[in-house]
């Protein structure tokens, strides 16, 4: 399972959806997403970074997509029936409490937590203020023309984030995944998915615990 090391933010973050500060310009392991199967190429790409600092941590989703879409405007949606970008979170990596994070590409937002293991106790009225800026390289929601892709800029408020042993310091280490869903539409109706995740589930379950990556912070 791959391991991430997530800088510290050195210099003020603009949430805007454009990567242009110096601390993300400099973010490592742009590892590229695998399919969820982890077999196979995907037909559109998508990369993660990350980054932190003693309140925040921010994530960045980099995807290539010709249709970039959503149904959905409310929070807690079903965004999941759709295309979002996803984080998964098990602070102390104990496979018992994590929480599930997502936003579509017109910012509307979902969150979850879990308690107890894999899809225990599932519980929609857990909120988290965390923001999200997505920038489309194209036209949202219009299927007459070709989109290039988009840019989502996370950030997530570490004091809401469930079972954090202590605040992130150097060196400490979460369990945590990254996922794409990717709907591919024909006349207007989605007729195929393609699903990616930073760490493969090897499953179409991204509550797959076992199969988590390591966040690593570091200076």
């Amino acid at each position: 399972r791959p391991t991430y090391d997530a800088k510290k933010r050195t210099g003020p973050i603009v949430l805007d959806g454009v990567l242009d500060e110096n601390d993300w310009q400099g973010a490592l392991g742009r590892k590229a997403f695998v399919r969820h199967d982890g077999r196979g190429k995907l037909r559109q790409s998508t990369t993660g970074r990350l980054l932190w600092d003693d309140s925040f941590l921010y994530v960045a989703f980099e995807a290539t997509d010709s249709d970039v879409h959503t149904p959905y405007t409310k929070r807690d949606d079903p965004l999941y029936e759709s295309e979002a970008v996803e984080v998964f979170i098990d602070a102390d990596g104990d496979k018992d409490v994590y929480i599930e994070l997502q936003s579509a590409p017109n910012d509307v937002h979902f969150d979850a937590a879990f308690a107890g293991g894999r899809r225990k106790n599932f519980d929609t009225g857990y909120d988290v203020a965390f923001e999200t800026k997505t920038r489309v390289d194209g036209t949202l929601n219009d299927p007459s023309d070709t989109d290039r892709g988009f840019v989502s800029e996370w950030r997530i408020p570490i004091a809401a984030i469930k079972d954090v042993p202590s605040p992130p310091t150097v060196g400490a280490e979460w369990k945590f995944n990254l996922f794409r869903l990717e709907r591919v539409r024909k006349d207007g109706k989605v007729v195929a998915t393609e699903a990616s995740a930073w760490s493969s589930p090897y499953s179409g379950d991204f509550h797959n615990l076992d199969r988590m990556g390591t966040l690593r912070f570091v200076e």
